[in-house]
């Protein structure tokens, strides 16, 4: 595309350029495109400043795994706003969590790095080197990921902090049993629509009166025909030669890279201490160190006493165990202790930046460098694909070029890059198959440019490296389906419409009837309606009609020697008629204790979300938040 600007901006063509470039700053203002040194800025939580870019980026992966999720059916609507909330919401939480004093210990992060599956070797080992490649394939530095996840873990630190104080009353559990174990009493009558159907006449006036009025109903959108050229790395990438001498110098230039590093697996106990801590904090942490040491000396386990004093949260709960790591993952003086350890041996104090440590090395991992044989698959995925990415992005770009400079044809695109031109038959702006099943796809060919102007549409990225240049073929206009095509389907519409209203004047009479003191079970037989006896049941019975039970435990409840009536349009079209005799509350003595338990720790999960989200509100109260809506 600057080519094409560059070989062809001259004469007036250079104005008009010129004129488009300058309007713009002359209007908004060079900080409009530089804005914060460089950076558009879209939203602000106190100090902190979201990016442009970083909000592309997280809404972009967002969308591409909810199109993964739904088979490329999701679109972007809403999700935007979704995105940034949660950005926000996780600013304004991580500020506050840091203005607390939250912190989170190197060997905690590191402890949860090893444990995650991503980074494993298939025997559950971590294995840094695997670890770096996934960083990098997903643009991110050690470093960059590193302090995101210290950024999540400080969040999840206070927001676990602060749900755990949520709790649930004796008396308040009480009540909810009562209603929760709550039973009712009740017999219903069906009066089957299907019944009524024979009383029921339709004639064509009325058939034409609901077409008319029912237009919209019966609209057939406009669908388009569409060609495009389709560019995909997998494709690229399967393309690519590679021979075995190529794979044979990569794996020498690449072996080390490969090798696993030396991984211990240790277990500790933090006593900790601030690095700026005056000497009597120091002296004091270390003495309680040396006296724990001195408790596993003499025999007491160390899983106990690291459960009972250890100040790593992270690691305490399992006894110290911080499982295998290498030893860039760990802090200095620590990992120097540790990796001159022998297995068995303990050893303490360190002293570290966040206090001092009593280790126990419990097994060594020596390193290695897997064999060309293991390793030739990936080399040949890695050089296809590294090699097909480059052609890629070359591909892609002259694709845009050639498809922007002759608008009006995909032909020169083709024949100079070699892509064929494929289409996909009528669909519609909701609605297609195949590749037009993409709502982006959709989107690019119902948009004003493509669809009004006949041109080409710019790239439209399909996710998982594939983009597309579309263009419309042919133009079917919205219509409407023929009275003809559609009027059995109206009759028989109608027919149930009133069959069903008909049902429904029955129950509301047999209501009236029984109210009057008339017998339900009588009734039923009189208006033939399907008669179900007199049951008992609980909120949760699976024997029950959904519609009918959730009237039941919806209506008041009867006064003594009296019933209560209800009628109930089930989706079938049929009316029920529900008598409901008895209510019965539950009995909180007769709940088993784990039954109880279970009841308790639901209800205080319900109550712990609320209390985040009402944290959650008043941060934001006290926190100066903009979003730049038009920036997003």
């Amino acid at each position: 595309m600057l080519k094409f600007i560059r070989d062809n901006a001259k004469g007036v063509v250079a104005w008009i350029i010129i004129i488009i470039i300058i309007v713009p700053f002359a209007l908004w203002g060079v900080n409009q495109y530089f804005n914060e040194g460089g950076e558009v800025i879209v939203a602000r939580v106190g100090d902190r400043k979201i990016s442009q870019n970083e909000f592309q980026n997280q809404f972009q992966r967002e969308l591409a795994m909810r199109r993964q999720m739904t088979n490329g059916a999701a679109a972007d609507a809403g999700l935007k706003r979704e995105v940034i909330d949660r950005m926000v919401n996780t600013a304004v939480v991580t500020r506050s969590a840091q203005d607390a004093g939250f912190r989170i210990p190197d060997a905690r992060i590191g402890q949860r790095i090893h444990s995650m599956r991503e980074f494993q070797q298939p025997d559950g080992r971590f294995d840094p080197d695997l670890y770096a490649r996934v960083l990098a394939s997903a643009g991110l530095t050690v470093s960059q990921f590193e302090d995101g996840m210290r950024s999540d873990m400080v969040v999840e630190q206070l927001i676990s902090g602060f749900a755990e104080t949520a709790f649930v009353t004796p008396h308040d559990l009480d009540t909810l049993l009562r209603i929760t174990e709550q039973r009712r009493r009740f017999s219903y009558l069906v009066l089957p629509a299907s019944d009524y159907k024979d009383r029921v006449h339709i004639d064509d006036e009325r058939i034409a009166k609901y077409y008319d009025e029912n237009r919209e109903r019966f609209a057939v959108p406009e669908r388009v025909s569409a060609q495009y050229i389709e560019l995909s790395m997998p494709a690229i990438a399967a393309a690519v030669a590679v021979d075995q001498d190529t794979l044979h110098r990569l794996y020498e230039e690449q072996k080390s890279s490969f090798a696993v590093g030396e991984e211990r697996h240790a277990h500790h106990i933090l006593i900790a201490v601030d690095e700026n801590a005056d000497e009597a904090k120091v002296t004091a942490a270390r003495q309680r160190a040396e006296a724990l040491l001195a408790e596993i000396r003499s025999g007491k386990s160390f899983e106990a006493v690291a459960r009972t004093n250890s100040d790593d949260s992270g690691s305490a709960s399992s006894g110290g165990d911080l499982g295998f790591f290498t030893r860039d993952a760990m802090v200095g003086s620590f990992a120097d202790a540790v990796f001159s350890m022998t297995p068995g041996e303990l050893r303490g104090p360190v002293r570290s930046s966040f206090g001092f440590h009593i280790i126990r090395l419990d097994e060594v991992h020596p390193g290695s460098v897997p064999s060309f044989a293991s390793l030739a698959a990936k080399l040949e995925t890695d050089y296809r694909n590294a090699k097909a990415e480059e052609r890629f992005f070359e591909i892609s770009e002259r694709l845009a070029d050639l498809t922007f400079q002759h608008s009006d044809t995909l032909n020169v695109a083709a024949e100079e890059l070699g892509l064929p031109i494929q289409r996909v038959d009528a669909f519609s702006a909701d609605r297609g198959e195949g590749i037009a099943a993409e709502s982006a796809f959709r989107d690019a060919a119902f948009s004003t440019d493509v669809l009004e102007s006949g041109h080409n549409s710019s790239l439209v990225d399909l996710g998982k490296n594939r983009v597309v240049v579309v263009r419309v073929a042919d133009r079917q206009p919205a219509t409407w389906l023929p009275l003809a095509e559609v009027r059995e389907g109206i009759k028989r519409s109608l027919i149930r419409d009133d069959a069903a209203a008909l049902a429904r004047h029955d129950g509301e009479l047999i209501m009236e009837r029984g109210a009057a003191g008339g017998k339900m079970e009588e009734l039923a037989h009189e208006f033939h309606g399907q008669w179900h006896a007199e049951a008992t049941v609980r909120r949760d019975d699976q024997n029950v009609n959904p519609q009918v039970s959730s009237a039941v435990f919806s209506m008041p409840r009867p006064a003594a020697d009296t019933a209560t009536y209800k009628g109930v349009e089930l989706d079938s079209g049929d009316f029920a008629v529900v008598t409901l005799y008895e209510v019965i509350d539950g009995n909180p003595e007769s709940v088993t204790a784990a039954e109880r338990s279970a009841h308790e720790g639901a209800v205080t999960n319900f109550l712990g979300q609320l209390a985040v989200r009402d944290l959650l509100e008043s941060l934001k109260e006290r926190t100066k938040v903009k979003v730049f809506e038009d920036r997003l």
